[in-house]
């Protein structure tokens, strides 16, 4: 069993090396090898990660490590600017997108409530996937760069909303403003404790770690 999850996870980073490279010959963004490694070495195609809980476990650690190095790359200075464009903007294309998938969905036979449902899910985009694009591209401090991440941010927030209703929607012990409220409330704690940690002692923390490179890593990969 261990020696065919180490061929597993072997095969998989031979394949990703591989189609890394003709994505680089071809001047494609890297995010887009990814993607396609996973298509191919999956069950609808070769069938190699059949572990799937190891390899459900290794996606969501390289989703952390992701966002960790896109979060070192962003300027939130440079977002801020452009913050009444992202708002205006991002809520503009939610509810436009949100409405035209909507009356597709519903055009296509759908019922009303499922129809609203897609429509809301097309009206949002990855925010990895563009982040990393801008990332490698080195257009995260341009102009549209800098909306395009607002925009984002204001998708991802709406999302949260969302799913924070869904949730109070199906709990049907307690009225959905309670719930709605409790978990904005705990998520505003959590944010504000983690902003005063960032502020206040962690840089304490990195500065002394920066003595050793071995130390530093281990902090930061604490810290992500």
């Amino acid at each position: 069993m261990e020696d065919f999850l180490f061929f597993e996870i072997a095969a998989v980073i031979i394949t990703a090396g591989v189609i890394a490279l003709i994505a680089r010959l071809l001047k494609q963004p890297l995010i887009i090898a990814y993607i396609a490694t996973g298509l191919l070495v999956g069950p609808g195609l070769l069938g190699i990660a059949e572990s799937h809980q190891v390899f459900d476990a290794l996606s969501e650690i390289g989703i952390a490590f992701l966002l960790f190095l896109v979060g070192l790359h962003l300027n939130w200075r440079n977002i801020r600017d452009v913050g009444k464009i992202a708002v205006m903007a991002g809520v503009g294309q939610i509810m436009f997108t949100a409405f035209a998938g909507g009356v597709m969905a519903y055009w296509l036979g759908f019922d009303l409530f499922t129809a609203a449902l897609l429509g809301i899910a097309f009206a949002f985009s990855s925010t990895i996937i563009i982040v990393k694009v801008l990332s490698d591209k080195e257009d995260l401090d341009r102009f549209y760069g800098r909306i395009s991440v607002g925009i984002l941010i204001i998708q991802d927030i709406v999302a949260m909303l969302m799913l924070l209703g869904l949730v109070a929607f199906n709990d049907s012990d307690e009225s959905i403003a309670m719930i709605v409220g409790i978990s904005i409330v705990k998520m505003a704690a959590a944010l504000f404790f983690l902003w005063l940690f960032a502020k206040f002692v962690l840089p304490h923390v990195f500065r002394y770690a920066a003595h050793s490179q071995e130390l530093l890593f281990l902090i930061a990969l604490s810290w992500c």
